[in-house]
């Protein structure tokens, strides 16, 4: 199928998440993954975990306008989840796993679609609706966002370990 200009970028962008995320940790030496500055701010350890929730929240938003059309979503609290999910403790290659087929499986899945479901939407509590296309172009300001708080990181730790 044969999409217009935008939601061929969209997709392509789409499909390159995984990529940028691992060349990102790529620069980060493993010992650093716990490291940070304030406890307020998250270690790469716990953004890899916020990455995977969120691409699960994010997917599931898209599977939601593509399957029902129009139907209600969630929010969700991001330093609730970090907290209560345990973000901190648990292992950031499954987390890291998991966000990269959760991006596989939907970049396949959006590959298929026509310019006509990219226009399908649910509905967000303080949002409105949410097209497909805004979902899908959402995820990469998302990890962008995200690809950003990791150099921050890893620039503080270098800070911190000039030896290194």
């Amino acid at each position: 199928m044969t999409l217009n200009a935008r939601n061929q970028e969209l997709v392509a962008v789409y499909a390159s998440q995984g990529r940028r995320l691992q060349a990102q940790l790529a620069l980060c030496p493993k010992e650093m993954w716990e490291f940070k500055t304030v406890p307020e701010h998250w270690s790469i350890r716990e953004v890899l975990h916020h990455l995977a929730d969120a691409e699960l929240n994010f997917v599931l938003r898209i599977r939601f306008a593509l399957g029902e059309p129009g139907a209600p979503i969630h929010s969700f609290d991001q330093e609730a989840w970090g907290r209560n999910l345990q973000y901190a403790a648990r292992e950031p290659e499954t987390a890291l796993a998991l966000y990269e087929a959760l991006g596989a499986d939907t970049q396949a899945l959006l590959s298929r679609l026509s310019d006509a479901e990219f226009e399908k939407t649910v509905q967000h509590p303080q949002r409105g609706p949410l097209t497909v296309a805004y979902l899908v172009g959402f995820c990469d300001v998302h990890l962008k966002k995200h690809l950003e708080q990791i150099q921050r990181r890893l620039k503080e730790w270098k800070e911190r370990n000039p030896s290194v």
